[in-house]
């Protein structure tokens, strides 16, 4: 966010500066402006700036593709500097029915701890996509063990 920051107010000076009358812009015009440009910017964010954008800067994305929904993919994914690997949901915004209901069910998963229930660990956000990394379960489909019981 502090880098989207500086870069709306590099560019607002550099507009004022080419600007008719040649005078430098005020603080306040560079600030107001930013704030805006800023705003727009986080209209499309389903968490408001809530989560980091670059996932890539904690985790390495491997290419194993584990599985593909309407909503987008699960890969395998492993935390820089460490061997442990997590299950990395990429889904792209514009697919999304409802955002609240996915905060909610982010929200309640980052505080969850229980062995019956997935272990949400991090969320990531861009302009396109939101990034959900969790614990790898291993074993198969869940439908199939079931069936397989039955």
């Amino acid at each position: 966010m502090d880098e989207a920051f500086e870069q709306a107010i590099r560019e607002q000076a550099e507009a004022k500066s080419d600007g008719e009358n040649g005078d430098a812009p005020s603080r306040d015009n560079i600030v107001a402006s930013s704030a805006s440009s800023l705003e727009t910017s986080f209209q499309n964010r389903v968490f408001g700036g809530e989560y980091p954008q670059d996932i890539r800067k904690k985790y390495h994305l491997m290419d194993d593709v584990l599985g593909e929904g309407s909503f987008g993919t699960v890969r395998k994914c492993r935390r820089i500097g460490s061997k442990e690997v997590f299950a990395l949901k990429t889904m792209n915004k514009s697919k999304l029915p409802d955002a609240t209901q996915l905060r909610r069910e982010v929200d309640i998963l980052l505080d969850v701890d229980h062995p019956h229930i997935i272990k949400l660990y991090d969320v990531f956000e861009d302009e396109t996509h939101i990034y959900l990394v969790s614990e790898l379960c291993t074993g198969g489909e869940l439908y199939d063990a079931v069936v397989e019981k039955s």
